[in-house]
């Protein structure tokens, strides 16, 4: 009896935990069937905690981004959407063109810090 009872309880926890990482994916909406494919992303969301943009990474969307605009609109554009996006602005400095924020994830309540920084794309 208390073994049926244990497993219960084990499949309900097991039961909690897909319906919380479904959850969690739905909510925040990844592109989780863009390249290099769902397998390889879930893995990634399950297991990283901390990403860092550069040019050759794997993900499209942590690659540098370039925008046809001067380095102080691309600022300004950038702070509005923190606050846009209601995201709890730590730092802002214009002269370095660099912010900080803190965004708290709608499902868990977990903190995430963004670092931003802009500068001029060097010429071609």
């Amino acid at each position: 009896r208390l073994l049926r009872i244990l497993l219960r309880a084990a499949l309900v926890l097991v039961f909690a935990g897909v319906a919380v990482v479904a959850g969690t994916l739905i909510r925040n909406a990844p592109p989780i069937m863009d390249p290099p494919g769902p397998v390889m992303r879930l893995g990634t969301y399950l297991t990283t905690n901390s990403v860092t943009v550069h040019e050759h990474a794997m993900r499209p969307e942590l690659r540098p981004r370039l925008y046809d605009a001067p380095p102080e609109t691309t600022w300004q554009a950038a702070r509005a959407a923190v606050e846009r996006l209601q995201w709890d602005l730590t730092g802002a400095d214009r002269d370095r063109r660099t912010l900080s924020a803190v965004a708290e994830t709608p499902f868990l309540r977990f903190q995430d810090a963004i670092q931003v920084q802009i500068q001029p794309a060097e010429p071609a």
